[in-house]
């Protein structure tokens, strides 16, 4: 995952909340947008559709829409998204 890859939250690691929206959990399917990829434990900085920002690990993050070419991944799990 890159720089402006889309992605939503699936670890459950964090409890569910508006700051860590789990996918369809309690608030929903919302996505975000990487903001910004550094080196560490929790690299990858996420800002949310519902204007929320947090940090993640690789493993936190499943991608959602790949930047370069626009194809979502696992379009399985989103039909309703395509």
């Amino acid at each position: 995952m890159i720089k402006d890859d889309r992605v939503i939250y699936t670890s459950r690691r964090y409890v569910d909340s508006s700051h860590n929206p789990l996918w369809n959990g309690q608030y929903g399917k919302i996505v975000g947008t990487i903001t910004s990829v550094s080196e560490g434990e929790m690299c990858y900085s996420v800002k949310w559709d519902n204007e929320n920002h947090n940090y993640y690990r690789i493993d936190d993050l499943t991608l959602y829409e790949n930047k370069e070419t626009g194809k979502k991944k696992y379009d399985y799990l989103f039909r309703e998204a395509v």
